[in-house]
């Protein structure tokens, strides 16, 4: 089977809020955040100006990132497989593809239309990918998969930053002379693996799997530097190449208590190769951070009535993870001017823990009526975590804080009505709710950065023609119009950018299948 893919993104450039605590530069500066001014977010401002600064020498208005033009995606893939089945032996799989992303992303973090900081990043990834894997069926009681890959990708990014700001700390060429950077990174990955699962009785089983991955990677990186610097051959740059390896397993097994009981539990390591931060503004950000490790638990139990009207599920999990990876935002400085300056840091920060427990209901309870309940619980706490939390260049306990993008409850309802097939077609009413408590999304928890707790109500009806070539669809979502923050970062003293949700909205999409 050969599958090309196709993208062509054209979207706007997302809108920022400015929501700069009082006392942060741009507060001072004379532009305060919205918890100040009282202002919606949703009447934000962007820095719109056509052009492109991204190219020296070349730059058609050096002075402009192109946010009116918006964001530019340009996906392009192409995928391969083949299989091959030996009656009684089993079968091979080969799994092949290519894809290159390239990205034009300008963007104001600001939320003013003022210049303050605006950017735009250019990069072009491509990636390759090999799979083979044998799955045997040679025997009722035992199943095998083993197999190879390889996963390579390379990254040429180039950015353009335009610190405005700075012309409010006295610098006259802060409008006039951007900020160059690039970055190229390299990945080569290995692995084989293999995964057994034998019946020491029909309704008993137990797995065992394993995985080997081997990557290496090299990074070089020119920091942001002044183009006018650039000019005078001034432009030094950061390179480095590491190796990382990791062994992991999985072990459990399943049991069919009865018809429609089943029970299972599982440990798998999680593991997340080390790297490199593309955000390096000096040799020691641009060093190698280390594999974060996880080790998890699941206990799960999972029923179905005969009817198969009733379903009811459980589990239970438990995640230990070590040698975290985390950004922080942190004050330094800069190498090159020798002024005080913010860059992003990735380190090995320390060890958490996180567990909790999930339920899902689902009825039928009449034909064409499907309802549906879910419900989780978690709870996340740091075991060890140093790290900079006032940026005075010396890490401290910060065991204190709250991981992030980890709500404690989670919880959704559902309502599906398909009425009978119709001559003229067939029509569906969807209904669905969910809630989502507060939850942290940047590293040192900072004031107006908490993802916001929100309760959402969705309704859609669908129609599709008796052959469901065509379908077209009316929906509605967040019909309580909630106002809340998805995400947020603080920038070092700076100022507060931050992103909120749409408001109520409603919309028609059309689709035929060819």
């Amino acid at each position: 089977m050969l599958t090309y893919e196709m993208l062509r993104d054209r979207g706007d450039s997302p809108p920022s809020v400015n929501e700069t605590p009082a006392g942060f530069l741009f507060d001072v500066v004379g532009f305060p955040g919205i918890q100040t001014t009282g202002k919606s977010p949703f009447e934000t401002g962007t820095t719109l100006c056509a052009g492109d600064a991204n190219n020296v020498g070349n730059a058609t208005t050096p002075t402009c990132p192109g946010t009116l033009r918006g964001h530019r995606i340009d996906v392009d893939g192409l995928y391969l497989r083949g299989e091959h089945r030996i009656d009684g032996v089993g079968a091979i799989t080969m799994v092949g593809g290519y894809r290159r992303v390239k990205s034009i992303l300008p963007s104001d973090y600001t939320g003013e239309n003022a210049f303050l900081f605006v950017s735009t990043r250019d990069d072009v990834r491509e990636q390759y990918s090999l799979e083979t894997r044998f799955s045997s069926d040679f025997s009722d009681r035992l199943k095998m998969t083993v197999g190879a890959m390889y996963w390579g990708q390379t990254l040429d990014a180039n950015a353009t930053s335009l610190l405005g700001f700075l012309r409010f700390l006295g610098d006259p060429t802060a409008l006039t002379d951007p900020n160059q950077s690039t970055a190229d990174y390299k990945v080569d990955s290995y692995a084989v693996f293999g995964e057994a699962e034998y019946k020491l009785a029909d309704a008993f089983s137990l797995f065992l799997g394993g995985r080997y991955t081997k990557e290496e990677k090299s990074f070089s990186i020119r920091p942001q530097v002044r183009r006018s610097t650039i000019a005078t051959g001034f432009w030094p740059e950061y390179s480095d190449s590491a190796k990382f390896s990791k062994p992991t397993i999985r072990a459990g097994y399943r049991w069919e208590i009865a018809d429609g009981i089943n029970n299972y539990f599982t440990y798998s390591q999680g593991y997340k190769s080390g790297g490199y931060n593309e955000q390096a503004m000096s040799a020691t950000s641009a060093l190698p951070f280390r594999e974060e490790t996880a080790d998890s638990f699941e206990l799960g139990l999972k029923t179905e009535t005969p009817d198969r009207r009733l379903r009811f599920n459980a589990a239970a999990f438990y995640v230990k993870y070590n040698d975290l990876q985390r950004d922080t935002v942190v004050p330094f400085i800069d190498p090159i001017t020798g002024l005080p300056g913010q860059e992003t840091r990735t380190t090995n920060a320390g060890r958490a823990e996180v567990y909790g427990l999930e339920l899902e209901l689902g009825a039928v309870p009449v034909d064409g009526l499907t309802l549906g309940a879910s419900m989780g619980y978690q709870k996340a706490r740091y075991l060890e975590f140093f790290t900079d939390i006032d940026g005075n260049g010396t890490n401290e306990d910060a065991s204190f804080l709250k991981l992030r993008n980890v709500p404690k409850i989670t919880a959704n309802v559902t309502a599906n009505y398909e009425f009978p097939p119709a001559a003229w077609g067939q029509i569906s009413l969807n209904a669905d709710a969910n809630y989502q408590s507060e939850y942290e999304s940047v590293t040192l928890n900072a004031p107006f950065t908490q993802g916001q707790a929100r309760t959402l109500v969705g309704a859609s009806i669908h129609w599709s023609d008796p052959s469901e070539k065509y379908r077209v669809s009316v929906y509605g979502r967040n019909l309580l119009d909630k106002v809340y923050r998805v995400s947020a970062n603080s920038v070092a003293g700076l100022f507060n950018f931050t992103n909120y949700a749409p408001p109520r909205s409603f919309g028609v999409e059309f689709a035929a299948k060819f």
